[in-house]
């Protein structure tokens, strides 16, 4: 039997959107670095940029959907809020494994931030893609 690193894990949750965005033609930058207002800099999954129909969207990714991920990074679209108007904020949680629970979906409805999750990406790929 063999055991996965979480860093794995991680990777792998990754790829899978890169396939994904790939596959249905979802045009974006991964991996990207932005200073925030506290000077302090966070890791960006994917940016898709503005379109004509669409915000530009921020995307961070959730592998292991709990209470302590959910508030890193509710502070970096926190420490982002200001760097540019019109952005959507985006949290794609890995359902496949565990559930997500209603508090922590709740909690980025406060945050006017958007949930979606990966068992459901069918329902969520034509407003990536415009």
């Amino acid at each position: 039997m063999f055991v996965l690193s979480q860093n794995k894990v991680n990777s792998f949750f990754f790829d899978d959107v890169i396939s994904f965005f790939d596959n249905n033609d979802i045009r974006n930058a991964s991996n990207i670095i932005i200073q925030g207002k506290s000077h302090l800099t966070h890791k960006i999954d994917f940016i898709i940029s503005k379109s004509k129909t669409q915000n530009e969207r921020l995307i961070k990714l959730i592998n292991t959907p709990n209470k302590d991920n959910l508030k890193a990074t509710l502070f970096t679209f926190n420490d982002l809020e200001d760097r540019v108007y019109n952005t959507d904020n985006i949290i794609i949680f890995n359902d496949n494994q565990k559930i997500v629970t209603d508090d922590l979906l709740e909690a980025t409805k406060q945050y006017n931030i958007k949930s979606l999750l990966w068992s459901k990406k069918e329902d969520f790929k034509d407003y990536l893609a415009a």
